[in-house]
């Protein structure tokens, strides 16, 4: 029995994962899989292909873990599978996935997204679906976290003006989150540069010139959270609905109209603003999620982000507003005003003796209670 086909080390898991076997003979194969310490065992029927005269075995390894995804928290999964004493593939199904269109792309050119972008050092390899494009424009209020893989083989550097430059060293396979908001502090930084061997891409951040600003934060088809800040204007629709009904009054022989407490699902429309041909295909991706996030002071409330008419034209000679619906998920009963000046970060539990330290680990207070 012989490896005919593979996937890479590391794979989508929303995107095929294939396992291809040749065999001289029809009879079924049975292996396993090793997933999060637990083994599975799999029995497969081979196929007879006529053209190159011996017994195919297929099997799509994205479909065992597609489940276990369900789990918001999981970003990878190592496996170990065992065809047999003399064959076995170890490595990684990875949250997200690529279109089929660009799956198949580079299917054609024998390559896979991961070794063609991710961990390349020839192209822009962060984990973004705001831009393929070495330089990325991103506003200000929209900046948080820098997400990519750890690469094996190089390291990475993040440096702006002003700043102690931020090194990655090359290590093994993992996931990175940069907290690049931390890193600059203070400092007003309108550019940052990042360095992988020879390569270089370019983040110029953008002060936006508007007030009336709108802040989301969605999983993306890779499956980590960027943010989309929305700066045409919103404006919030309470949406109470309330149930009428009579109640017979004894006193002067009549009903009385009443209404029983009404459910209030508040949503928000509003213009994202003027957007060029990748923004509009970021807010594509934003509209394709299943986990979006309305960013209000300390608070993310979970939301549904839809558009009545989206329509992104073949040729963008100028940029293009977006009407979008912002929906909250959770609907209320009840209302108590809170200004939001009142609202901070919730304090930590610690004990007696606990010492708080900032992400830089130096102390910022010791509590201690007498």
């Amino acid at each position: 029995m012989n490896i005919i086909e593979s996937p890479f080390p590391y794979a989508h898991v929303e995107n095929p994962m294939i396992v291809k076997l040749s065999k001289t003979t029809a009879d079924p194969v049975v292996f396993s899989i090793v997933i999060l310490s637990k083994t599975i065992y799999y029995t497969s029927y081979p196929k007879y292909d006529e053209a190159n005269e011996y017994y195919v075995v297929e099997f799509d390894l994205a479909k065992v873990f597609a489940p276990y995804f369900d789990d918001k928290n999981l970003m990878f999964i190592g496996y170990d599978f065992t065809l047999n004493a003399e064959n076995s593939l170890v490595g990684y199904s990875v949250r997200g996935g690529i279109s089929k269109r660009q799956f198949m792309q580079l299917k054609a050119i024998d390559s896979e997204i991961f070794s063609y972008r991710f961990l390349s050092a020839q192209r822009q390899f962060l984990l973004t679906t705001r831009t393929q494009d070495d330089i990325i424009n991103i506003r200000r209020g929209e900046l948080r976290y820098v997400y990519f893989f750890r690469d094996p083989n190089n390291d990475i550097t993040f440096s702006a003006p002003g700043l102690t430059p931020q090194v990655f060293t090359a290590d093994s396979f993992n996931l990175e989150c940069f907290d690049v908001v931390q890193w600059m502090g203070a400092t007003t930084v309108n550019q940052i540069t990042i360095t992988k061997n020879t390569h270089t891409t370019t983040i110029n951040i953008i002060d936006s010139q508007v007030d009336n600003k709108i802040l989301l934060m969605f999983r993306n088809s890779l499956g980590v959270f960027e943010h989309i800040e929305l700066t045409g204007k919103g404006i919030t629709y309470p949406n109470v609905q309330t149930e009428e009904f009579e109640q017979y009054n004894e006193d002067y022989g009549d009903f009385s109209q009443l209404n029983r407490r009404g459910i209030s699902k508040e949503f928000i429309e509003a213009e994202s603003g003027y957007k060029n041909s990748d923004e509009l295909h970021f807010i594509k991706d934003l509209l394709m999620s299943d986990e979006i996030y309305l960013i209000t002071g300390n608070e993310e409330l979970p939301c549904r982000v839809s558009a009545s008419s989206f329509k992104i034209p073949l040729v963008i000679n100028t940029p293009q507003s977006v009407s979008l619906r912002i929906s909250m998920s959770n609907q209320e009963r009840n209302y108590t005003d809170i200004t939001p000046v009142q609202l901070g970060p919730v304090p930590p539990i610690i004990g007696d003796g606990d010492i708080l330290l900032s992400p830089s680990g130096s102390a910022i207070f010791a509590y201690i209670t007498v």
